[in-house]
């Protein structure tokens, strides 16, 4: 019996011609968003995946001759991914140890926010599939950030391969364990992520404000304007500033469902979760604000919070030199974002 769960789809118009590299990348797609579910690489069938798309099998055997084909595909996709993600982390923040350490948060989140996808990467059968360049990348990029930070005398000199694959190991066992035995008393996951630098690659401990500190915020941005809200002057902390939407993060919720949450309950509205790195990071010495940047949601944004906002407003580039804004660094952040819109 085919086990694969059956994913509702709309009917579905033929690709024209020409587009046959389209229905390849929907049909990996479409494999990569039931293997999340099924946590199983032996469970997909090529003809669930034809019907998740209303198309015959025959359109799905044109690209992939067999179950294992497509996998090794979507297992090269969230390899892809997840290097996407992990570069885009490095690029929030300036050091090497910072860096590095960005980089292996960001992988590790993400395979926190997709469990089902991370167990068929390396504990399926198809992750035994000998021949898998797409992993050498990741481990070459990971060496490559660990011989920065020994370059830069933040890490012991060592042999930077050896130790990247001591810390593969680590991580990739860590995250396999809280996967498949959530119940165990598990510390946060970026303590665990520090202490495995710390130990196998040598940096030091980071200090990280107390976890009340940790904020997430959005950067709403609709084509050529930025939502922001005004901080009521009664509040306790940046009064009557212009700020983005936002902030803390629970104990024990993940970054991207906080955000999700802070959104509906101040804005009213609905984002999917970000399950990649922010687009910037703001530290000082009280806190640490992850801001994502937004551009798709349910809904229209209203003050829905008048406790903490006293007005929200959308401010084109020419308007946002003349607002106080709660830290130093937004003008140039929401500059550059509606610069690269218009770019």
């Amino acid at each position: 019996m085919d086990s694969a769960p059956r994913v509702p789809a709309a009917p579905r118009r033929p690709n024209a011609r020409g587009q046959g590299e389209l229905l390849r990348t929907e049909i990996v797609s479409c494999a990569v968003r039931m293997l999340d579910e099924l946590a199983d690489d032996e469970a997909l069938s090529l003809r669930a995946v034809a019907r998740g798309l209303s198309i015959s099998p025959t359109s799905v055997y044109l690209y992939f001759p067999d179950r294992d084909a497509l996998v090794l595909a979507a297992m090269q996709r969230c390899h892809d991914d997840m290097l996407q993600i992990a570069s885009a982390a490095e690029e929030s923040v300036d050091t090497p140890a910072s860096r590095l350490r960005a980089r292996i948060r960001a992988q590790a989140t993400w395979a926190q926010e997709h469990p089902g996808l991370y167990k068929v990467m390396h504990e399926s059968k198809a992750s035994r599939h000998p021949g898998m360049p797409f992993k050498e990348v990741m481990l070459a990029r990971t060496a490559a950030a660990i011989q920065e930070c020994m370059d830069a005398g933040t890490a012991p000199p060592a042999d930077s391969l050896t130790v990247a694959l001591d810390l593969r190991a680590a991580v990739i066992g860590m995250l396999s364990l809280r996967i498949n035995e959530p119940n165990l008393p598990w510390p946060p996951l970026a303590e665990q992520v520090d202490r495995f630098l710390t130990k196998l690659v040598g940096l030091a401990p980071q200090t990280e404000p107390d976890e009340g500190a940790r904020i997430v915020a959005a950067l709403l941005r609709d084509g050529d304007r930025v939502l922001l809200c005004h901080r009521a002057p009664g509040r306790r902390w940046y009064p009557d500033v212009w700020d983005l939407p936002g902030g803390h993060v629970e104990p024990g919720e993940l970054p991207g469902a906080a955000l999700a949450r802070e959104l509906r309950e101040e804005l009213g509205i609905g984002i999917a979760a970000p399950s990649g790195p922010p687009l910037r990071e703001v530290r000082t010495d009280t806190l640490v604000m992850r801001i994502w940047l937004v551009e798709e949601w349910t809904g229209s944004p209203v003050n829905a919070a008048p406790e903490e906002h006293d007005a929200i407003g959308w401010f084109a580039a020419d308007a946002l030199g003349e607002l106080r804004l709660a830290h130093d660094g937004y003008l140039a952040l929401f500059s550059k974002v509606l610069a690269d819109q218009r770019a």
